[in-house]
């Protein structure tokens, strides 16, 4: 609307009216990012969001001189897609995020020129054909007339490893392989209740996933149902169940972040998770991930902690459906594999659940369940997880375009 002022209207009290109150609309959606300019709706979000107010930003510039990409948070909202980027064109999808979003040249050029950052090539839409642009109109004009981009700043490359503390995602990546973990609470926009929820990815494939946004329906709004649909609910979302119970919604339902580091080969993140389950007599969840990409190795510790002993089961998501082996669980996709030590004392079970993607397509979605029968108020479950290329169905993970070689 904004736009359409500009270019219809000469200046005048009506213009300025309609300005001022647009003004305001974009600096209502500035507040709601922390410093870190994170998106906990994804990175598909942020470019619907973020590309408007580019789009309304630059038009402002052009006719009255006014510059709101000089805003003190802007450099870190633009570098948000670089910041979590995974790899291969992926983006983790927590929240109703894309595994795949795409951005539009339009906006990528405007960014580079403006700002100096630069977005993933991988995940710029095609200029070249029109099987990949945007079925936005602000997007696609502004692809289709931007011409090449002018000079900008060379950009420094973003480093392996990236935390954003309002959003309390972690995310580091290379070497072909791409770690993702998440805390936050479970009140957040287009929230899953999916606190501890962790991504593996290799050679641009998604391994254990997040499931990302469920099919919009009437009752995936309406917070009375919401959870009882697949992708919103725990269930979906590879993170414990105690005592049979999932976690739950709202903004009390929060991860505490009790360690972090990063390290020239990844990093160390540990949540504590209690507060996310209804559950008498439950002191503590902590769950401790400590990833190293030179190896492609992540070891996930759950410790729980009770009054009384509490059943526990353990749930990996994934679109691969996992093979059960003697020495655990392998997933093995097109190009990529991960292969998980299974604990002693869990009892094994893949469910494999049928239901509809984003798009309202066919999706076939496989759980990993395993069950442990805690006897002791304390308890202690280690989780190894290594990732990689795949050599063939019989041997392990491996190296055969560089990336690292796991045994």
């Amino acid at each position: 609307m904004g736009l359409t002022a500009l270019v219809l209207w000469d200046p005048g009290p009506r213009l300025t009216r309609v300005l001022d109150r647009c003004r305001r609309a974009q600096l209502t959606y500035l507040s709601g990012f922390g410093d870190d300019g994170g998106c906990a709706e994804g990175v598909g979000y942020w470019v619907f969001g973020f590309a408007h107010f580019v789009y309304f930003a630059e038009g402002l510039r052009e006719f009255t001189g006014e510059d709101l990409l000089t805003h003190p948070k802007m450099s870190a909202i633009a570098r948000f897609p670089g910041a979590v980027y995974l790899g291969g064109g992926l983006f983790p999808a927590f929240s109703d995020g894309e595994e795949r979003p795409r951005v539009p040249a339009g906006l990528a050029r405007q960014l580079a020129r403006r700002l100096g950052v630069r977005v993933p090539a991988e995940a710029v839409e095609a200029t070249d054909s029109g099987a990949d642009l945007s079925r936005d109109w602000a997007d696609l004009s502004r692809t289709l007339h931007g011409g090449a981009p002018g000079p900008a700043p060379v950009p420094e490359p973003e480093p392996p490893t990236a935390y954003l503390p309002d959003l309390a995602w972690l995310v580091d990546r290379g070497q072909g392989v791409a770690f993702a973990a998440k805390g936050g609470h479970n009140a957040e926009p287009h929230n899953h209740n999916d606190l501890g929820q962790f991504v593996l990815a290799a050679r641009g494939e998604v391994l254990l996933a997040d499931l990302g946004a469920g099919e919009y329906r009437k009752g995936y709004f309406d917070e009375a149902t919401r959870y009882a649909f697949l992708h919103a609910s725990s269930r979906a979302h590879s993170v414990p169940r105690v005592d049979t119970r999932e976690q739950s919604a709202g903004g009390a339902r929060a991860a505490q972040v009790l360690k972090l580091h990063l390290h020239a080969h990844g990093a160390d993140l540990t949540l504590d998770l209690a507060s996310a389950y209804e559950v008498n007599g439950l002191t503590a969840l902590r769950r401790a991930f400590s990833w190293h990409r030179d190896t492609g190795e992540l070891l996930l510790v759950d410790e729980v902690e009770a009054e009384w002993p509490v059943p526990l089961e353990e749930v990996f998501v994934s679109r691969l459906r996992p093979e059960l082996r003697a020495d655990g669980a392998v997933w093995t996709g097109t190009a990529a594999r991960a292969h998980l030590g299974l604990p002693e004392g869990c009892v094994p079970h893949v469910e494999t659940v049928h239901t509809t993607d984003h798009e309202g397509a066919p999706d076939t979605v496989h759980l990993l369940r395993l069950g442990f029968d805690l006897v002791e108020r304390r308890a202690r479950l280690p989780f190894r997880f290594t990732v990689g290329s795949a050599v063939g169905r019989d041997g392990p993970p491996g190296n055969t375009s560089g990336g690292p070689l796991l045994a």
